[in-house]
């Protein structure tokens, strides 16, 4: 009898534990904020760069998971003719570092790894500045561009959904041919924002904002003219699926006991 009680507060146990994990990590939503520049049209892409870094939000807390590229080097020998020949063989692989914080607050904690001991104290605005996202980074998002040449709204809710704006004579190439605003306003209630100007108008969350340079030709210095090629750039927000919540959750549960925040 006992063996059979203790069999089922068991099993009562591991039902408890899986649906409570299951219910934090239908809690916890991860976003990708990336940057990306293209130079050249789709049938001819020259170069495709990108950067950028995820937040997990987890109840009142926000982890940011910044991407480190490092290159590892591994080195054997071989007997090649009788001669002792060294071979080196170079790879990429990513490591992490993270910035743990209570939603809205100043204090950050970073972390080496999901393992470290210490952490390194910070403050949001520092945060920022470091990933390129405070205002001054993200100023030509927010540029007052006047009456859209388009706008697209949802047929049910009438709110704005994409906004383009024409510029028929830029000024020179630094200035964009196209400019194109994305809103989804089921998005609005998340922390991370490109423009709180914009979102506050909107009622909305600017998820995407592309700038699109036709090719032009430019006369340089020497009097010679120089065909610059098509360029888009983009600054994109989107909600991503992961398999690292353990990792998350972990790192917020660190971060309050290292700062004692509940």
């Amino acid at each position: 009898m006992k063996i059979i009680i203790t069999s089922i507060l068991a099993v009562l146990l591991i039902i408890f534990f899986t649906i409570r994990k299951t219910d934090q990590e239908s809690k916890l939503r991860v976003f990708n904020i990336l940057e990306t520049e293209i130079i050249g049209d789709s049938s001819n892409v020259l170069e495709n760069d990108s950067s950028g870094f995820n937040i997990a939000y987890y109840e009142d807390f926000e982890v940011y998971e910044y991407p480190i590229m490092k290159l590892v080097s591994d080195t054997s020998s071989t007997m090649i003719n009788g001669n002792l020949t060294f071979m080196s063989k170079v790879s990429k692989d990513t490591l992490f570092n993270y910035y743990v914080a209570k939603t809205g607050g100043n204090k950050v904690f970073m972390y080496e790894s999901v393992d470290s001991e210490a952490h390194t104290a910070i403050d949001r605005d520092s945060l920022l500045r470091k990933f390129n996202v405070d205002s001054l980074n993200l100023r030509s998002l927010n540029l007052e561009l006047g009456s859209p040449y388009q706008t697209i709204r949802n047929k049910k809710t009438n709110s704005i959904e994409i906004e383009h704006y024409v510029d028929r004579k830029p000024l020179d190439e630094s200035y964009a041919d196209t400019i194109s605003r994305y809103y989804d306003a089921k998005f609005k209630d998340i922390d991370f924002s490109y423009s709180p100007f914009l979102d506050k108008k909107n009622k909305s969350k600017l998820m995407l904002t592309r700038f699109i340079f036709l090719p032009r030709k430019v006369k340089q210095k020497n009097g010679k003219e120089e065909i610059i090629p098509y360029r888009e750039d983009s600054s994109l927000i989107r909600e991503t699926k992961t398999k690292r919540h353990d990792i998350y959750l972990a790192l917020i549960k660190r971060f309050q006991k290292d700062s004692k925040v509940k």
